[in-house]
């Protein structure tokens, strides 16, 4: 029988395997594109828009961060959800990006 310790242990063991596969992603990216995936972690998810995420970086708008929003689409680190909004395409890089 599988016990919540086992849960827990086998949680814990599969941390550097996660760390590893975000930190290989990550590394593959402009610091400009790293900013923009900051910005968007940082954000409350449905309210991740173009412009917001341009405000967060201090730039004048959605244009400014276009092309770097489609590369990491293109990526595969971000989801277009709709007109101007995205996400996160790695399942808990938010929770990833905001350990110390």
């Amino acid at each position: 029988m599988i016990t919540p310790d086992d849960i827990d242990r086998a949680a814990m063991l599969a941390v550097p395997t996660i760390t590893a596969f975000y930190q290989e992603r990550l590394g593959r990216l402009s610091a400009l594109q790293r900013r923009v995936v900051d910005a968007v972690a940082g954000l409350p998810a449905g309210s991740r828009t173009a412009d917001r995420i341009a405000a967060e970086l201090g730039r004048g708008g959605s244009a400014t961060i276009g092309s770097t929003l489609r590369r990491l689409v293109d990526a595969g680190i971000l989801l277009r959800q709709g007109r101007g909004v995205y996400d996160l395409a790695l399942p808990g890089l938010d929770r990833h990006l905001d350990r110390p």
